[in-house]
């Protein structure tokens, strides 16, 4: 509950309070007794005393002549004062009645004086204490407002703060992104250069590969051309030294090609001889074989290459140059 709804409901509960109390006095205030009038008559000579009737009081007795002064002149005597009326007792009560019920009016003036001032003084201490609050209310609403607003301002500083700091980041991380993406194409232009250095390395080493390969394919075919043709020579001087060795058979033909395979080796001696392909009979293959073997020993060729790097020889024997039919 707020301070003012506690403030008006016990300045309600008050005056509630207050109006009942006057209100039951009411019936319980003691009403002034009433002035009894008593009725007398005065008897002349009877000596007796009057009822209620109060003494006269005796006449002041005049004041003395003050002493005469030597220069000025002597004042006149005072001239004696009436005597005072006698009172009456009816008026006196009548008069007293009125002074009680005045007093008594007076009394209550002053008690609803005193209770109205009560009333007015609780009511100004309530709207002191209401006042009291109000500014209370109203300085805890300004610290309120001053934290709110110190607060907002904070916020609003922190807010300031972390978007400087994200637009920061953000460029930061801009620049990040154009520096990689410019290390990235620097990096590919690099790499591109580079494979195409390489291709074009590649390219020529292919290409220089390709005519050492066409040279070495062109000496190993002069080479084997030179080998070949150092080899036939050298056959052929190897089939005229078998001749030096052959006997020809009886009955043999004039003209025959045999196809003999010889096992040698580096030194170009005979180790084997071997007839490929029959020569027309047994007689004729066992008369080559048997040159072969009876020779044992080649003739050295010019070139060393020209003998099979696995000694295998194979000639064509003929029986002369011409009947081999060259």
């Amino acid at each position: 509950m707020k301070p003012q709804s506690r403030y008006l409901i016990a300045s309600v509960v008050l005056h509630v309070l207050v109006f009942g109390a006057l209100f039951i006095s009411a019936f319980f205030h003691r009403e002034p007794e009433k002035v009894r009038i008593i009725e007398a008559a005065l008897i002349e000579g009877g000596g007796q005393k009057i009822p209620n009737a109060k003494p006269v009081p005796p006449k002041p007795a005049p004041p003395e002549p003050e002493p005469p002064k030597p220069q000025p002149p002597t004042p006149e005597p005072p001239k004696p004062q009436p005597e005072p009326p006698k009172e009456d007792p009816v008026k006196k009560a009548e008069q007293k009645a009125k002074e009680e019920a005045k007093k008594e009016e007076e009394r209550k003036l002053a008690e609803e004086r005193k209770e109205k001032k009560r009333i007015q003084d609780e009511e100004r201490k309530i709207e002191q204490e209401r006042i009291r609050a109000d500014a209370e209310r109203k300085r805890q609403e300004e610290a309120k407002k001053k934290q709110e607003e110190a607060q907002a301002k904070a916020e609003a500083e922190r807010i300031k703060k972390e978007e400087a700091k994200r637009k920061a980041e953000e460029e930061k991380r801009q620049q990040q992104a154009i520096a990689d993406d410019l290390a990235r194409q620097e990096a590919e232009e690099q790499k591109a250069i580079r494979d195409a250095q390489a291709k074009r390395a590649a390219q020529k080493a292919a290409e220089d590969k390709a005519r050492a390969d066409a040279a070495l394919a062109l000496a190993n075919a002069e080479e084997q051309e030179r080998i070949g043709a150092a080899q036939a020579t050298w056959l052929e001087q190897v089939v005229a030294h078998l001749r030096k060795f052959w006997v020809r058979p009886v009955g043999s033909p004039g003209s025959f090609p045999c196809p003999l395979e010889i096992k040698i080796r580096p030194d170009a001696s005979v180790v084997s001889a071997q007839v490929r392909r029959g020569c027309g009979s047994a007689a004729m293959d066992r008369s080559v074989q048997d040159a072969a073997l009876k020779a044992r020993q080649l003739p050295q060729p010019k070139d060393p290459r020209a003998i099979p790097s696995d000694g295998t020889l194979i000639i064509n024997f003929c029986p002369s140059p011409s009947e081999c039919g060259r």
